[in-house]
Parts: structure tokens; C-alpha cells; sequence
């Protein structure tokens, strides 16, 4: 082995400590076993069964040969040769056979050992391999101190990314990509940063370099995606989408996306289709039944957008624009008060609603409740003073309880805000 770092000495030195407390644990170990089964043997051998006498002679002699093959393999590890180390041992072997020499003979091998042990600065063969793949460990590492510095600018980036520090993210992905151009990963950072700057077209760029590096990056053709769908550019944004789903069909995510460029392109079926698929992969994904609905409301599909939008508000109760939704499919199949239900709900959601106040009045006004569809107008021209339209219904509905005069004023209001249905109202209604 080459020459050890600090790092790789520590892990020595807990080697040779754990041989050496290994060593000391099995010399004693066995040495008590042969002690324990010497004095049993010694005290039952006249009294037993001759084939249990023979039994525990056996054993013993097999503990006595172990202690002497555990010391003269620790001793090899120290440094002895093997064959001197055998002829040594097997002459101890034999010499303790003498009479009762081996109550000497043992205990001084024993202490011998344990103080070479104690000494030794060599690892055993069964951990050298170890230590050769600390080494080569030590090695690889030294080569990533060597390029830490550089990759500390991508976590840089990261970090600024984070923090919403787009630009400065930028100027490090940046720095980090002239060392390392062929980082795909790095350009799709890189481009997610310059997305949130809004800089779509410098994003893009990035990210078709991520996808030239590896073409299977199923993320990066997602946020190229979806940054042309920001562009408005819905065709380029389903290519990607497809490309993605291509590469990982198993992304709801992916089909949710591409389903709302479709819709855009008011491919409404196609979008159900993509949205569908999302559902499948993810069945609580609230935001594709919520589109799905649309698509489908769209499509006149009144009674399909209701069952979406009911699977929606289960998966998230306190969604008002759904409830407002399902309210207004409810109204074009003349559930009014259904869609009243629906109205009220999304109020109680977000009492600054003013399309939920509009679309209520709308339904109790056909309803015939003209007083209480009135309540609702105002309200909602109390939130949106602006909305022409608000005007014009609520004049309708004053017209209806016969309040000329608070008719005309809401029909010239309209017309002020330039809803040409209120000046023929006017003419019809207020210059008799």
C-alpha cells in the first residue's frame, strides 16, 4: 500500500485494536474452555463411562492445539515466518506433553503472545484488503477535494435558487458550466432559473442543451414544455409533452400538462383524453378532474362537467371555484337551486366572490326572485363597481319589480361602462 493519510491511519489503528482485543478475547476464551474441561476431565475419569472419559480427552487435546494454532497465527501476523513459526509451535506442543509442563509452557506462550500483540504495527492478511479499498477510497476523494470547489458553485447556484435569488443562481450555474459543459443537469437548473426571470426564450435554450446532452431527460422536455406553454407557443409545449410521456408514461403530471396545451388549442376532447390518463396514474388529482369538468362544460357536456367537479370537491372540499363551477353547470341543466346550493358554498369559501354573487342573483332571478336576486347584484357590484354587466341584470330584475326609475339608473350605468344591451334597454324602457 501506498503512504496513509490521517484518515486512513485512524482506520489502521482501529484495525490493530481489533485484532489485538480479538487475539486476547479467543487466548482467554480457550484457555478457560481447556482449564474448566482439564479439571472435569481429571475429577470424573475414574467414576465415568469410559467413552465419555475419551469423549472429554478429545476435547481437551483439541482445545490444548488451539491454543498453541491461535498464537502461532497471531505470530505470523507479528511478523514471524511461517515455517519457523511452525516448528517453534509444534516443539511447545510436544514440550508440553511432558509430565505436567503444560501448566508452564501455556501461560508463558500466552503472555508471550500478548505482549508481541500488544507491540504489533501489521494487519492482518484477512483486513490488508480492507485497507487497500480505504486507500483507493482516500484516493477517489482526494479527487473530489480537487473539483469540491467547482461543484461548491452548483450547490451555490442551488442554494440561491432556493432563496429565490435567480439571478445570482444564474451567474453561478454559469461559472459552474464553463468547467463543466457537459452537465445536463446544470443547463436544466440553469434554465428553471432564467424561467422564473421570465426570460423564456434564454430557458429554452438551456434546456435543449440538457436534452443534447442526455436525450432521455424526461424533466427537461417537461420544462421545456411548460416554458412554451408560457410563450403561448401550445403546439412546441404538447411536442415536449409528448417527448416526456415518451420517456416516462407514468407521470400524471406530464398528461395534466399537455391535456391544458390542448385545451388551450380548445382540443377539448383531447385534453379529456390527457386528463383521464392523469386520473389514472393519480386518482386523487383534484386539479385534473377540476379541468376535466371545464372541458367538458365546455363540450356542453353539463351532467360530465357536474360528475368531475363532484369528484373535485371530494378530493378538496374548500376549492370555491369549483363549487362556483358545478353551480353554473347546475343552472344550464335548470337546477337552480342546486346551483344556488353551489353558490352559496363557494360565498362561504371566499365572501369576496363577486361572480358567485352574480351567478346566485342570476339563478334566483330565474327563479322569479327578484328581490333577493338584487341582494346578490349589489353585492357583487359592491366588490366589482366596474362590471357593466352587474348593472344591466340588476336593472332587469328592478324593471320586474317595478321600479322604473332604479331600472334606468342601473341601464345608464351599464352604458356608461359600455354595454351596448343597455342603451337599447334605455330607448325601450326609460325615454317612454
Amino acid at each position: 500500500m501506498g503512504n496513509l493519510t490521517d484518515s486512513d491511519n485512524f482506520f489502521k489503528s482501529r484495525i490493530l485494536r481489533l485484532e489485538k482485543r480479538t487475539f486476547f478475547l479467543k487466548i482467554v476464551f480457550f484457555l478457560l474452555l481447556y482449564i474448566g474441561i482439564s479439571l472435569w476431565h481429571n475429577s470424573i475419569r475414574v467414576t465415568a463411562p469410559l467413552w465419555f472419559v475419551w469423549s472429554l480427552t478429545i476435547i481437551k487435546f483439541a482445545l490444548y492445539f488451539s491454543i498453541f494454532f491461535i498464537s502461532q497465527q497471531r505470530s505470523i501476523v507479528c511478523g514471524l515466518n511461517h515455517n519457523l513459526g511452525v516448528i517453534i509451535f509444534v516443539f511447545l506442543i510436544v514440550l508440553g506433553r511432558i509430565n505436567d509442563w503444560e501448566v508452564l509452557v501455556i501461560p508463558l506462550v500466552i503472555i508471550i503472545m500478548l505482549i508481541i500483540s500488544s507491540f504489533n504495527k501489521n494487519i492482518s492478511p484477512n483486513h490488508i484488503h480492507l485497507m487497500e479499498e480505504i486507500e483507493k477510497e482516500t484516493k477517489t476523494n482526494i479527487k473530489k477535494e480537487n473539483t469540491y470547489k467547482d461543484f461548491e458553485l452548483f450547490s451555490k447556484g442551488n442554494e440561491a435558487y432556493e432563496k429565490e435569488n435567480f439571478q445570482e443562481a444564474i451567474i453561478f450555474y454559469t461559472s459552474y458550466l464553463r468547467k463543466y459543459p457537459n452537465d445536463g443537469d446544470a443547463y436544466s437548473c440553469r434554465g428553471n432559473a432564467k424561467a422564473k426571470l421570465e426570460d423564456y426564450i434564454g430557458a429554452i435554450q438551456d434546456y435543449n442543451k440538457a436534452i443534447e446532452i442526455n436525450p432521455n431527460d424526461a424533466k427537461a422536455y417537461f420544462d421545456s414544455g411548460f416554458t412554451k406553454y408560457r410563450l403561448s407557443d401550445y403546439i412546441g409545449a404538447i411536442q415536449d409533452y409528448d417527448k416526456a410521456i415518451e420517456i416516462n408514461p407514468n407521470d400524471a403530471e406530464t398528461y395534466y400538462n399537455r391535456g391544458f396545451a390542448k385545451y388551450r388549442l380548445k382540443d377539448y376532447r383531447g385534453a379529456i383524453q390527457d386528463y383521464d390518463k392523469a386520473i389514472e396514474i393519480n386518482p386523487n388529482y383534484a386539479d385534473a378532474y377540476f379541468d376535466s369538468g371545464l372541458a367538458k362544460y365546455l363540450l356542453s357536456d353539463y351532467r360530465g362537467a357536474v360528475q368531475d367537479w363532484d369528484k373535485a370537491i371530494e378530493i378538496n372540499p374548500i376549492d370555491a371555484y369549483a363549487y362556483y363551477s358545478r353551480g353554473l353547470a347546475k343552472y344550464f341543466l335548470s337546477d337552480e337551486r342546486g346551483a344556488i346550493q353551489d353558490y352559496d358554498k363557494a360565498i362561504e369559501i371566499n365572501p369576496k366572490y363577486a361572480k358567485a354573487y352574480y351567478n346566485r342573483g342570476f339563478a334566483k332571478y330565474r327563479l322569479k326572485d327578484y328581490r333577493g336576486a338584487i341582494q346578490d347584484y349589489n353585492k357583487a357590484i359592491e366588490i366589482n363597481p366596474n362590471d357593466a354587466e352587474i348593472y344591466y341584470s340588476c336593472g332587469n330584475a328592478k324593471y320586474l319589480l317595478g321600479d322604473k326609475n332604479g331600472a334606468c339608473l342601473d341601464w345608464n350605468k351599464a352604458g356608461e361602462f359600455g354595454y351596448s344591451k343597455a342603451y337599447d334597454a334605455i330607448k325601450k324602457y326609460c325615454n317612454e
